[in-house]
């Protein structure tokens, strides 16, 4: 699988659209309120709308890497039949297509 885009690009990507957004909604409210109440009120914002956007990017991370566990967990149990499905194209991709390579040479042994 070719990676399109690398988790490091990805979060890279996100921390510098999240700075962009806070520096002009700094400038935005700086506009019509004034500085002492403007600065706080955006890093309120901005540290929410950070979390929120953090949460989503690190949840579907959470759950690969949860299957991953479990399905280690069968494969010491000898039950080399579990294969997890990703779409992923990115380093978590291509780890999970190598664990259902190893997944299936094991159990075609």
């Amino acid at each position: 699988m070719r990676r399109l885009f690398s988790l490091e690009g990805k979060l890279t990507a996100l921390t510098v659209a999240l700075v962009v957004l806070a520096v002009l909604f700094s400038f935005v409210l700086a506009e019509y309120t004034s500085l002492w109440v403007g600065v706080p009120l955006a890093l309120l914002i901005v540290v929410s709308g950070t979390l929120v956007a953090t949460r989503a990017f690190v949840r579907p991370i959470s759950r690969l890497l949860s299957a991953l566990i479990d399905s280690t967990q069968n494969f010491k149990d000898k039950d080399f039949s579990i294969r997890i499905a990703s779409h992923r194209r990115d380093e978590l991709g291509e780890l999970v297509d190598s664990h259902n390579e190893v997944g299936d040479l094991i159990r075609d042994e």
